[in-house]
Formats: C-alpha cells, sequence, structure tokens
C-alpha cells in the first residue's frame, strides 16, 4: 500500500520557464544567417531546436555587426513543421538565407555582444530569455574569430538624431571622441557621412553598409512578421479551467507486485516481453483493476503538484505502461478512466509524457475507444481543457477512417459533429475549441482527405479565428483535399510488443 505524500505546489510551465530550464537540452538541428549579412552590417540569425515530438522552439537574433550588438531578439515556441516552415518562407521573401553551423551563429552573435559592450551597449532585453536558446557561452563552443565594426572602429549607423543623439555620448565616453564613426541618415534618404572616411578602391560604397532604402524594408519586414506572430499569439487560446475530482490517496492492488515493476527504473523505456507475458497472464479483470487504480493514483500525486526529486528523471514509467498494457485487457471504464488522465493540466503531460505525449496516448485511445465514438465526442465537448490533449482523442477518431474504411462514414460524421459545435465556440473566448485545435483537426482531416469536411471547414476559417499558421489558409486546404495524392496519414502501431519497440527506438539514450 502506497501512501500519498506532501509535496510542494507547482505550476504549469510557460514557455518562458520551458526555454530557462530545458531549451538547451533540446537539439540544433539547423541555423540560417542572411547572406548579405558581412555588407550590410545586420545579421539577422535564427538558432533552430527540436522537439522529440518533431515541433521546433527556435531564436531570432537581429544584429548589428558595426557597433550595436544585439539589437532585438525573440522567440517561437513549440510550433509544428508547418507553421515553422511558413515562417521561413516568409523570411525569405524579404532576404536570401543561409545555413551556417552553430558555432558560427554563436560567436557572431556573442562576438558581437562583446564588441558593442567594449562601448557600453548592453544586448536587447529580450536576451535575457533568448540566451537559453544558445548554448552557454563558454569554452565548449569552439572560437571562431570575426571582424567587428568597420575598418577597426566602431561605426554607428543611425537611423535618426534621436538615435544618434542616444548612442553618441556613450561612444565618447566608452571609446574616446576619434575612436569611432557614425552615420546619420538625412530627411532626403542621405547619409551625413562627414565623420565617415571611405577607402580609396572602394568601388561600390553603397555595399559598405545597408542603405536606407533597403534597411528600412528589411526592418519593416521584420516589423510585419513580428505583426503576424503577434496575431497568431493573440488568437483564441482555452484557458485550463478543469476542476478534478478527488483522485485515491491509496493505491490498493489486487496484484501488488505489479507496482514495483511498473516503477521499476529499469523499465522506464521498455518493458521486456518476458515481463508482459508475466503480466498479461495475470486474470484480466483483475489485471485492469489494477492499471486503473495506478493511474487514478499517480494522476493524484502529480495533478497539482510534483515532488521536486520525481523531475530529475527523464521518463515517469508508471503512466507510460499503464496506458500500454491497458488496452489489451479495458473496458469502457478503461476508456473513461483514460480521458480522466487526459483531463490534466499541461505540466501533468510535461512531467509524465515530455514530448511523446502522442506516442503515450494515440494508439491507447484508438483501441479503447474506437466503439465508443460518442464517448470521444463528450470529452470533446468537455470546456477549459489542455488543447495538446484533446488533439489526442481526434487523431484517434481520424485513424478510425485510416484503418477501418467501412467505417469511414461514421468518422466523418463525427468530425462533421464536432466542427459544426467548435465553429459556434470558436471565439475570443474560446472554451472548447482554440485557434491551435482548430488548425491541428483541419490537418488531421487533410491527411484523410475528408474533402465531404470542406463546408464545414469554410465555416470555420469564415470565424477569422483558425491558426493558418497551422494549417495554411483555407485556399490550401480546399487544394491539398481536392488533390489527387493518397492518403497521407500513416497507420498507428497498435500492436503491444511492437509499441514498445518504437518507444524505444524513438526515446531510448
Amino acid at each position: 500500500m502506497a501512501k500519498k505524500k506532501n509535496k510542494p505546489t507547482t505550476q504549469p510551465f510557460s514557455p518562458e520557464q520551458y526555454i530557462r530550464t530545458k531549451a538547451r537540452k533540446l537539439p540544433i538541428v539547423v541555423c540560417y544567417i542572411n547572406s548579405d549579412w558581412q555588407s550590410f552590417g545586420l545579421a539577422n540569425i535564427m538558432v533552430v531546436r527540436q522537439h522529440a515530438s518533431g515541433n521546433y522552439t527556435y531564436g531570432s537574433y537581429l544584429v548589428d555587426i558595426f557597433c550595436l550588438g544585439l539589437k532585438n531578439s525573440y522567440y517561437r515556441f513549440s510550433d509544428t513543421e508547418t507553421y515553422f516552415n511558413q515562417w521561413l518562407e516568409q523570411m525569405n521573401n524579404y532576404q536570401s538565407f543561409e545555413k551556417i553551423s552553430y558555432e558560427e551563429a554563436h560567436n557572431i552573435i556573442y562576438g558581437a555582444i562583446a564588441f558593442a559592450e567594449e562601448a557600453g551597449i548592453q544586448p536587447h532585453k529580450s536576451f535575457a530569455l533568448t540566451q537559453y536558446l544558445l548554448e552557454e557561452d563558454d569554452e565548449n563552443v569552439p572560437l571562431i574569430e570575426y571582424e567587428f565594426g568597420h575598418n577597426g572602429k566602431h561605426m554607428l549607423v543611425a537611423d535618426n538624431t534621436l538615435m544618434l543623439n542616444r548612442y553618441r555620448p556613450l561612444l565618447e565616453k566608452n571609446l574616446g571622441e576619434g575612436n569611432f564613426t557614425f552615420t546619420l541618415k538625412t530627411d532626403d534618404d542621405e547619409y551625413d557621412d562627414d565623420e565617415y572616411e571611405y577607402d580609396d578602391d572602394d568601388e561600390n560604397r553603397e555595399n559598405t553598409w545597408l542603405e536606407k532604402t533597403d534597411r528600412e524594408e528589411f526592418m519593416e519586414a521584420l516589423e510585419s512578421l513580428s505583426n503576424k506572430l503577434k496575431k497568431s499569439n493573440l488568437l483564441p487560446h482555452t484557458e485550463y479551467t478543469y476542476v478534478h475530482p478527488a483522485y485515491p490517496t491509496e493505491c490498493h492492488l489486487e496484484n501488488e507486485w505489479l507496482m514495483q515493476v511498473l516503477y521499476d527504473k529499469k523499465y522506464t523505456i521498455r518493458m521486456p516481453d518476458e515481463m508482459l507475458d508475466k503480466i498479461l497472464a495475470l486474470p484480466h479483470d483483475s489485471l485492469r483493476h489494477d492499471l486503473e487504480q495506478i493511474l487514478l493514483w499517480e494522476t493524484g500525486r502529480t495533478c497539482d503538484s510534483i515532488e521536486e526529486n520525481r523531475w530529475d528523471e527523464d521518463y515517469d514509467s508508471p503512466l507510460l505502461h499503464c496506458l500500454f498494457l491497458l488496452p489489451e485487457v479495458g473496458d469502457e471504464h478503461s476508456l473513461e478512466v483514460v480521458l480522466e488522465t487526459l483531463r490534466q493540466n499541461e505540466t501533468y503531460y510535461d512531467f509524465h509524457c515530455g514530448d511523446a505525449i502522442h506516442d503515450f496516448y494515440a494508439a491507447t485511445i484508438y483501441r479503447l475507444g474506437q466503439k465508443h465514438l460518442p464517448t470521444l465526442l463528450d470529452y470533446m465537448m468537455e470546456e477549459g481543457l489542455y488543447t495538446w490533449a484533446k488533439i489526442e482523442v481526434s487523431e484517434a477518431v481520424a485513424q478510425v477512417a485510416v484503418m477501418q474504411p467501412e467505417r469511414r462514414d461514421e468518422a466523418i460524421e463525427w468530425f462533421r459533429t464536432l466542427l459544426t459545435a467548435y465553429t459556434q465556440n470558436l471565439t475570443e473566448t474560446a472554451t472548447r475549441c482554440d485557434a491551435s485545435l482548430a488548425g491541428m483537426i483541419t490537418n488531421q482531416l487533410i491527411d484523410i482527405k475528408a474533402v465531404e469536411l470542406l463546408p464545414e471547414i469554410k465555416a470555420l476559417y469564415d470565424t477569422g479565428l483558425v491558426d493558418e499558421f497551422i494549417c495554411g489558409k483555407y485556399s490550401t486546404v480546399e487544394d491539398e483535399m481536392n488533390s489527387s495524392n493518397t492518403f497521407l496519414k500513416n497507420e498507428l502501431t497498435i500492436d503491444l510488443h511492437e509499441r514498445y519497440v518504437k518507444f524505444e527506438k524513438q526515446w531510448g539514450k
């Protein structure tokens, strides 16, 4: 018998908290820089990290290599591949980008920051957070020497007199008069270059720095993109408001040895076949009872707070094993228990599943819920639940259309009912469906070519509150639905042993 422990209260992770504490554990998959950064003196650098789920978290750094160092930065958190590719495409519409190594990106950013600090100029305040999307600036990152400034000096390119008056005294104080140069753009688009000395062999001096028109176009493009990203952030987001019932504070099992096995850290990623056989040899009613009890008890232990020392583990295995095993012996009541775990807050999933929530849930919901679609619909209609948990249920229903073609019409009608209800709920104060959920469900329907639902999808888009960065514009959705491509969605892995093998292959160290 295990008792519930006292534990400190914790709040769900925000993106900012995640970036500060965990982002550096995500692998860096690619870095970009505008190809003309050395001529223009203004580098826009992107450092992209990828979650195990495939989503991207990335930082964008606007770096003035002539004088000011890091002028600005921002981040995007856990964007889908579709969203990321659309964002990158928009950036390439404004400037040509090329890939660079992380070491190059790191040295340009930190080198420009150090160069600016010589003049008393600190990096933009946004760097207090976005620095955690970079590796620590230590000896583990190889040093690459770059030339900053122009002709060995800091050169301030001032957009206006106000900017010049802000920085010039600082440069004089820290560098000394005559040890820097500046250029001021005048109202008639000409540079006041009295203090700038050109090289005699400079044949194309407009390439020495970014001309006013080009610089303004670039900055306007960044502002436009920033506004689009802000709009995406302002789209409706469901606030988590679920008030959970009382969960068991003690775990009474009919097979007490099962507790030790499911919590054994040797089996964190995969349960050995021989142990699976031993577990499945138990009377199914008894095993089902114990698995449901462990799920509810563990949920009670972690729904409101999580003991600090438990965060040290990469995975917490009990939930994984229960969700993998329960479809082998479960019934409709088991489905209700699993859905109860899908009513928890973001921290619960971050702790138990990390980026693997899809691998934990989709096949389990499919196997337990395929004959209980009304129950799944009722869950999707509930208010105040975590969006990324709901997506696993709609994914399971989409798989009914893929894996059981004879039931396609049934699945389509399920989605029709859902979309009709969500269209009415998709407002700025969405409680059942937010912009992300609408976008993800649209992607699921594209994957199964649900052309029958185009009128309902169009009505959803007509609210103006679908996150198009996730699923594209409606015209794109319509084109993909009507294309001659076959189903894009892969079938779920539902065999117990194969699920463990796949999970170990993807998440094992």
